[in-house]
């Protein structure tokens, strides 16, 4: 990304614009949803048999 000529906040909503696009083409979800009781526990036991 070229900041030249950019005053400080106009490259810094610059950076935050790439990064939520880059967010965007690499699949990360926008929001987050917290994990069902149900899901924590198999998440550590596949951890656990992993090691």
């Amino acid at each position: 990304m070229d900041t030249t000529g950019m005053d400080q906040p106009a490259y810094r909503q610059a950076a935050i614009d790439a990064v939520r696009q880059l967010s965007v083409d690499v699949g990360i979800p926008a929001k987050l949803e917290k994990p069902k009781e149900e899901e924590i526990g198999q998440t550590g036991m596949r951890h656990s048999a992993a090691h």
